[in-house]
């Protein structure tokens, strides 16, 4: 089960997007690894990555003019919230 919202500026400059996840194996290391190997396959560069896959995790990751923060979190047992947010680069 995935639960999604999203919300971004009338320019459309700043995207977030809030992910539930909810399952039975639902883990921060596999939300990790999905997000790990989605975004350097549609054009976007690993900038940094920290936490602990057991609890949660967090990537920035950039292109020419974004930049993107993932943060993955246990909520429960059952329940990983991913946490997306698009900007513009400094």
């Amino acid at each position: 089960y995935s639960h999604n919202v999203s919300d971004k500026t009338p320019t459309g400059a700043i995207r977030v997007v809030h992910q539930i996840l909810k399952g039975p194996n639902q883990r921060v290391a596999d939300a990790a690894k999905f997000y790990r190997d989605l975004y350097p396959a549609k054009g976007w560069k690993l900038e940094k990555e920290q936490g602990d896959p057991k609890a949660a995790v967090s990537f920035s990751f950039t292109n020419k003019e974004e930049r993107c923060t993932v943060e993955i979190k246990d909520e429960s047992p059952t329940v990983v919230v991913v946490s997306l947010k698009v900007d513009k680069k400094n």
